[in-house]
């Protein structure tokens, strides 16, 4: 026993401090995601290239729901996944493919992605496709909860969060919901105490849909892009089993894609001037640099972020 408490002391007050990061990280010049695994391996993104690494110098918290992520032997069009996600007008892709890149860079406010459209649009379809590609989860939709200690707890534990078939958003929902993608964080009472608070940081990738447009404060607009999504007609719909089938042959493909394009994309972001930035400046200029590292134009994406912004 004795032992054993020399040793917790000195970890606790001579020992290197790790932060346990939730999926992504960044350390040592370099972006890394936790795949997950036997061997947790992750992946190490640089500027042009990237590894995977089985015995990384960064530590994850790997919860009960998450699971592992596959990534594919070649890269694919990205742009397949609007077989999965029917986004009711074409000029709002190169916004979403920013929106889904983007969302492995670590330490940046990720804007928040909002679905909205009639039944049988695929608003939850849509999201499952993005958690899956983003952070694989036994749970690949929430509940909004109004209980504030249990939405933080959820935001804590999920490093992308997708609430699913929304109404209405409070204002102390919308205000935690704003300091999960600025970093803040929040505060809840200690599990068996009575005084003690526990503390959370994080910064989450947050998705909300519903039959309307979900955000009214203009805080959580501000932060928030919304995209309309079109009904899915007869012809085009398909068996739930043969449409995963579909995306989960394409999935490591499109993972590889992504992973590729943040690395070129590092390279683009250091040589990037704006005359000015919107209040979600750093997606803003990420966002840039991931469609000039697809090939397209950022100009466009630019045009295109600031027409949703008005």
């Amino acid at each position: 026993k004795n032992f054993i408490e020399l040793c917790v002391a000195r970890a606790l007050y001579e020992g290197k401090k790790y932060n346990l990061e939730n999926r992504v990280a960044e350390a040592d010049g370099a972006f890394w995601y936790y795949l997950g695994g036997e061997k947790e391996s992750v992946i190490k993104m640089q500027p042009d290239c990237w590894e995977i690494i089985h015995d990384p110098p960064i530590l994850f918290r790997n919860y009960a729901q998450q699971q592992n992520q596959l990534i594919g032997e070649e890269e694919c069009d990205i742009f397949e996944v609007f077989k999965f996600i029917k986004l009711k007008h074409k000029r709002d892709q190169i916004l979403f493919l920013a929106c889904l890149i983007s969302s492995l860079i670590p330490g940046i406010a990720h804007v928040i992605i909002v679905l909205y459209g009639q039944q049988g649009a695929s608003k939850t379809t849509g999201f499952k496709v993005l958690k899956k590609m983003i952070d694989p989860s036994r749970i690949d939709v929430l509940s909004i909860s109004r209980d504030t200690n249990h939405l933080i707890q959820q935001l804590d534990h999920h490093y992308a969060a997708f609430y699913d078939n929304i109404e209405y958003i409070g204002p102390a929902i919308s205000d935690i919901l704003c300091r999960a993608v600025t970093g803040e964080g929040g505060s809840s009472r200690k599990l068996y105490t009575n005084d003690e608070d526990h503390f959370f940081s994080y910064r989450r990738v947050v998705g909300l849909n519903g039959i309307n447009v979900i955000p009214e404060r203009p805080d959580l607009l501000d932060r928030s892009i919304l995209f309309e999504l079109d009904r899915i007609s007869p012809e085009e719909r398909k068996p739930e089993k043969m449409l995963w089938q579909e995306f989960e042959a394409i999935r490591p493909n499109l993972f590889r894609t992504m992973i590729s394009t943040i690395a070129k994309a590092m390279s683009i972001h250091p040589t990037l001037q704006f005359k000015s930035y919107p209040r979600m400046a750093d997606f803003m200029a990420w966002g840039y640099a991931i469609v000039e590292a697809l090939g397209l134009s950022g100009k466009e994406f630019e045009n295109a972020y600031n027409a949703k912004i008005k």
